[in-house]
Parts: structure tokens; C-alpha cells; sequence
């Protein structure tokens, strides 16, 4: 994995598909929650497609950090650390402005831990698995497994909610538990390690453009999370005027 400054142009692309993915889906939720039109987001297809795309957005992240704390880690322990603190707050206080907003929108069932507060979450703990390395893969599974497996349980406190664990009654417009999505971030780490510092894969070629466009939106990846549901709003306002709900 090399030590200076690089963009490897397949992570770019699989974080501009993940993006693509979210926009076309939350689309297709828009018209059908607001102007009723005959979408079943929640099964089939559309499910397929909201899940494919929260996995490669931990997937990419696992792999996009692992890359960036081996990078800093060159320079100490410490600068790692504070390259990953700054980062997971950064996404923190993203997924706190989505919190306050899905609060204000709906107080039954605003977002307490979405893909962002898991995302937050994982960057930080991902440097205290990077010493695994690809054994990370087992370990993603096994956090998959245990995290299926406890789908479903309750407890009368929200202190688990992070882990899977619901307190009753418990509705939210996005939730994804560490348990299992941390996994998903523990392959993406594992895959990294394998492919970028024991193969030294130096990344696929692309016409500059195409690598240009798709670094520009996988940099502004959060800016764009931020919002794409507004502007999606604005431009479907536009055409279909306000909604019948």
C-alpha cells in the first residue's frame, strides 16, 4: 500500500454507484410515500437495491479508511488517531443534523442510529481491528452472523439500540446496528489490506475524466447525502407539483 498521496479510482466508482443507488431509491420512496405512486420500496427489488447500496457504502468505507490510517500511520500511531478522531466526527456531527431533522419532520420515528451514526462509529473502532488484517474477514462474517441472529431481541432500554438490540415499539425511517453492519466495514478492511499492501495493487485505469468526475463525487460524498433528499424534493415539486399526502 503506498505511502504518498493516491486515489485508487475503483473505490471512487464504488462509492458513485452507492450514491447512485441511494438517489434512484429514495426517489422511488419519495413518489411512492408522497405522490403515491405503486412502489413497494420496503420488498423485492427495491429492498434489494436499498441494501446493496448501505453495503457498498460500509464496504467502501472500511476500505477507504483502512488505506488512509495506513497512510498516516506512517507518521505515528498518534497521527492516525487523529486523522480517524477528526473523521468520525465529521460524520457524527452529519448524522446529528439527520437526527435533529427526522426529529422535527416525525418524533416516532426519527433516525437514532442510521448508516451515518454506524459509519461514525466504525471509523473509529476500524484501527483497533486493523492489526487483523485479512483475518478481518472472518470477523466481519462473524459479526454479520451474530448480528442476524440477534435480529429481533429486545430490551427495555435504548442503551443496545447501537448493537441491535430494540427496545419495544421501536420504528425509524433508517437503522443499521453495528451488529451486523460493522461487519460489512471489517471485509471492506479485510479486502483493502489483501488487495492495496500484500498485492500492491495500484489501482485500475479509467480515462482521466471518468476518474476525475467520480473523485469529485466520492470526495463531496457527505455533502451530497446531506442534500440529495432535499433537492430530490425540489425537482419533484417541480414537476409533479406539492405531494397528495
Amino acid at each position: 500500500m503506498e505511502s504518498t498521496p493516491h486515489r485508487y479510482p475503483e473505490i471512487d466508482l464504488l462509492r458513485t454507484l452507492a450514491i447512485l443507488g441511494m438517489v434512484i431509491y429514495h426517489t422511488a420512496y419519495d413518489l411512492g410515500e408522497l405522490y403515491r405512486w405503486d412502489f413497494d420500496v420496503l420488498h423485492g427489488g427495491w429492498w434489494f437495491i436499498a441494501r446493496t447500496t448501505a453495503a457498498l457504502f460500509l464496504l467502501v468505507s472500511g476500505m477507504s479508511n483502512t488505506i488512509a490510517n495506513v497512510r498516516t500511520k506512517t507518521a505515528g500511531t498518534s497521527a492516525m488517531w487523529q486523522r480517524t478522531i477528526k473523521r468520525s466526527l465529521q460524520i457524527a456531527a452529519a448524522a446529528l443534523l439527520v437526527t435533529l431533522a427526522t426529529y422535527v419532520m416525525d418524533p416516532d420515528t426519527y433516525i437514532r442510529f442510521g448508516i451515518l451514526h454506524c459509519i461514525a462509529v466504525s471509523v473509529f473502532l476500524l484501527p483497533l481491528f486493523q492489526k487483523f488484517r485479512q483475518w478481518n474477514l472472518l470477523l466481519g462474517i462473524a459479526a454479520i452472523i451474530v448480528g442476524n441472529a440477534i435480529t429481533g431481541m429486545t430490551a427495555h432500554t435504548s442503551l443496545l439500540l447501537s448493537f441491535g438490540i430494540l427496545p419495544p415499539n421501536f420504528s425509524s425511517l433508517d437503522y443499521f446496528p453495528l451488529l451486523p453492519w460493522f461487519g460489512v466495514v471489517l471485509m471492506g478492511n479485510a479486502i483493502a489490506d489483501y488487495i492495496y499492501r500484500r498485492k500492491g495493487f495500484g489501482g485500475m485505469h479509467l480515462p482521466s475524466g471518468l476518474s476525475s468526475v467520480f473523485s469529485a463525487i466520492s470526495h463531496w460524498s457527505l455533502v451530497i447525502y446531506l442534500v440529495h433528499q432535499p433537492v430530490i424534493l425540489l425537482i419533484l415539486m417541480l414537476f409533479f407539483g406539492r405531494s397528495t399526502s
